[in-house]
């Protein structure tokens, strides 16, 4: 996410107002990720680190039908979504689950339950990228898929995270190829930013 707290990975709720802000629409509009999330017609999503819901309430609009979870280790994050859907129309139309992404309780969520998992701009926040990719390949369902957005180390440093918290898109592939997930596409999404499709080798 654009701005980060000195030397922490995570973003800072007190700049909450960049996860919505024009600034953010012009580098990293929610249509294109939400076009190629609701082609695939899924039943059940996952958003890790749904922030105040820039993905998952067009997302969840889109697809009437999918139940939509947004999980998201900080509490404010959460609330702020929260009174979001609220304040349009939404509410209950996204589950809401505090949990970290790679460590702590786990996400209590059934084993092979989720068809889609986002995760946006979180990867390079993490302290444990290898355990967020153990837990989502054990709640991704048979022919689903896990996308990983985030910032290409070869992006500009003015936006986004500094360069030495960014992973590479190489070390990306190593981290979900040892949790036992295949590299299944690169859909182009975003200019700064890496888009990798992660699913079963037998998934479509």
């Amino acid at each position: 996410m654009p701005g980060h707290d000195g030397h922490e990975r995570r973003f800072s709720p007190e700049k909450i107002e960049k996860l919505e802000g024009e600034q953010r629409w012009r580098f990293q509009p929610a249509e294109p990720l939400v076009e190629w999330a609701a082609a695939r017609r899924p039943s059940r999503v996952l958003d890790v680190g749904v922030g105040v819901g820039y993905f998952s309430i067009p997302l969840s609009q889109r697809l009437s039908a999918a139940h939509v979870i947004g999980l998201d280790v900080e509490p404010r994050m959460l609330d702020a979504l929260s009174e979001r859907l609220r304040r349009e129309g939404l509410a209950g139309r996204i589950a809401l689950l505090q949990a970290a992404a790679d460590g702590g309780p786990g996400w209590d969520l059934a084993p092979g339950s989720i068809d889609l998992i986002l995760a946006v701009n979180l990867l390079h926040e993490l302290d444990e990228p290898g355990e967020f990719a153990r837990r989502g390949a054990a709640a991704l369902a048979p022919g689903g898929a896990l996308l990983i957005v985030d910032w290409s180390p070869a992006a500009p440093a003015e936006q986004g995270p500094p360069q030495e918290h960014r992973i590479a898109e190489s070390r990306a592939i190593e981290i979900f190829s040892e949790a036992g997930l295949a590299l299944l596409a690169r859909p182009p999404l975003y200019r700064d930013f890496y888009s990798l499709v992660f699913g079963f080798e037998d998934g479509p």
